[in-house]
């Protein structure tokens, strides 16, 4: 073998064993490749989204709507184009209070239904002015009654009154089927039975 010969054949012979190196760490770097594809496959998909805030704009990217938080208070609202709100859904009071409150903000008047876990639900037609009348369904006596209160605080209650009696014994007294108005200091003006 002349020495050209044998130079050759030892390039060949290293060129080879890199050539092996290489479909080595190929094959090596596929595999960890397909690896990291098929967990990432068969990881589970995550059907939860989680946000303090999700925001709803426009094309123009004006806010029109709203999902967060008011303090520790979840609350949605809606916006008309000048950014006010024109309806929200609510809970606060540690979530035992719910509402819903619509709005008519060139005529400032509102309408509001309260769920408040004490009192018991209520409905509020407001202007302006501030509320004008109240509807609420007590809950603090035995029997329900509702109670219609205007702006100037001046109530009617119908069905058990003892919520409105001005003291124990009167509350006794009042029958379950009846009709009283209360005045601003919340004495009884006029009831029937």
């Amino acid at each position: 073998m002349t020495p050209d010969l044998q130079t050759i054949l030892e390039r060949l012979e290293k060129l080879e064993r890199q050539n092996r190196r290489l479909k080595l760490a190929g094959v090596v770097a596929l595999i960890a490749v397909g690896v990291f594809v098929l967990k990432g496959l068969m990881a589970p998909t995550s059907r939860t989204l989680r946000a303090q805030e999700f925001q709803l704009v426009d094309s123009s990217g004006k806010l029109m709507g709203k999902l967060g938080l008011d303090g520790k208070s979840p609350e949605l609202e809606f916006y008309n184009q000048k950014g006010l709100t024109t309806a929200s859904l609510y809970a606060y009071g540690n979530g035992n209070i719910g509402g819903l409150l619509l709005s008519d903000v060139d005529s400032g008047e509102s309408t509001s239904l309260l769920s408040t876990g004490v009192v018991g639900p209520e409905l509020r037609f407001a202007d302006k002015g501030g509320v004008k009348v109240a509807l609420s369904l007590s809950r603090q006596t035995a029997d329900a009654s509702l109670d219609i209160t205007d702006a100037k605080g001046n109530r009617s209650v119908a069905g058990s009154a003892a919520g409105g009696a001005t003291d124990a014994k009167e509350a006794q007294t009042i029958p379950g089927a009846s009709l009283v108005m209360l005045g601003q200091d919340n004495k009884v003006i006029w009831r029937a039975p």
